[in-house]
């Protein structure tokens, strides 16, 4: 199952540094070998691993459960990585979500 990008920055981030780790707000059926692209239905960029890192809950605050992975993200803050979220999911309030780590194989 494909794991998307959409967004440049940690596309980028990804490209360049051969890994990114990116929240996503459900839970992918499977981890490990895979491949990823450049947005939904389009075709393959390159290959990579995945790797479920956590899970956030609402109890927690969703700024300081990524706190120590933005460095990582490519985003310059987590309140742009935040509103990158929130936007991607149609402005919902982000109730549950996974973080993974992407690395290029």
């Amino acid at each position: 199952m494909v794991i998307s990008f959409s967004l440049e920055k940690p596309l980028n981030h990804l490209l360049n540094e051969g890994f990114v780790y990116t929240f996503r707000i459900k839970k992918r059926k499977r981890v490990g070998r895979d491949w990823f692209n450049v947005g939904r239905l389009q075709k393959k960029k390159g290959d990579c691993n995945i790797y479920l890192i956590g899970e956030f809950n609402y109890y927690n605050n969703l700024a300081e459960f990524l706190y120590k992975y933005i460095k990582y993200s490519g985003f310059d803050s987590q309140i742009e990585w935040v509103k990158h979220i929130v936007k991607l999911n149609k402005y919902r309030p982000i109730i549950n979500g996974y973080l993974y780590r992407v690395d290029l194989r």
